[in-house]
């Protein structure tokens, strides 16, 4: 498991590299710095808006004891998806936008459930210590 995720953290910002070179050979330099800060810009906005909004759908259930299950994942997708947005690049932001998005998270959630659900029935998951 280590070594994947070495070799992810090692090759993903690598190929958003070079993907950002063609890019920039395609469509010229500024036109791409242009676009990645604007890709920035917009990211954190929504991320701001998304992350507020699932924060206090959080307090309201969590005030009304209700589950909070969703939200808590959908926060985690948030943050995970804000520090794609924060790695310059094509990729990447792809990747970020997907997770920040909220129509594209809720396909993301039930894809993540139904993984974690095989893993765990499976046994390849196991919680110990508590």
């Amino acid at each position: 498991m280590l070594l994947k995720l070495i070799l992810i953290f090692i090759t993903l910002p690598l190929i958003d590299l070079i993907l950002l070179l063609k890019v920039a050979e395609i469509i010229g330099i500024i036109e791409t710095i242009v676009m990645v800060i604007l890709t920035g810009v917009l990211g954190a906005g929504l991320t701001k808006r998304e992350g507020i909004a699932t924060w206090i759908k959080f307090k309201n259930k969590l005030s009304n004891r209700e589950k909070v299950s969703g939200e808590l994942a959908n926060g985690a997708l948030i943050i995970f998806g804000a520090a794609f947005l924060l790695t310059p690049g094509l990729i990447t932001d792809s990747i970020g936008f997907l997770m920040i998005l909220p129509f594209t998270r809720k396909w993301i959630k039930a894809w993540l459930k139904n993984y974690l659900n095989r893993k765990i029935n499976n046994q390849h998951v196991r919680f110990e210590g508590f």
